[in-house]
């Protein structure tokens, strides 16, 4: 029988906000990327966007996805900015979900910033 002190021992803490914005923005992407397989000429992104929003969902390879994620967010920001100003509240939230999700895994991206000598 093990004895558990309960005065000292941890729960290990969970954010919530960021675990649901992952949940949120892998969603986004599954469905955004299962709605438009259907034009050929966005399909590499579609499938790109797919396959991040699972990895998000399943929550593995939470880095990379959020770094291939980041690529197609900039895009869709772009392409709102130049085209369609009207609708550029939902890359906003979109880029706000991402920093929620990426800002406790920031150590993760930092050996992405380090210059080789």
């Amino acid at each position: 029988m093990v004895a558990v002190n309960f005065k000292t021992a941890s729960i290990p803490k969970v954010d919530f906000i960021a675990v649901g914005a992952r949940i949120l923005l892998g969603l986004v992407f599954i469905a955004s990327g299962k709605t438009c397989f259907s034009a050929r000429m966005v399909l590499f992104v579609d499938a790109t966007e797919l396959i991040t929003g699972i990895l998000l969902l399943m929550n593995r390879f939470v880095p990379l996805a959020l770094v291939v994620f980041a690529a197609v967010l900039t895009n869709i920001f772009i392409f709102h900015i130049t085209m369609m100003p009207a609708v550029l509240p939902a890359p906003l939230f979109l880029t706000i979900l991402w920093f929620i999700v990426a800002w406790p895994l920031r150590s993760h991206f930092a050996p992405l910033l380090v210059q080789k000598t």
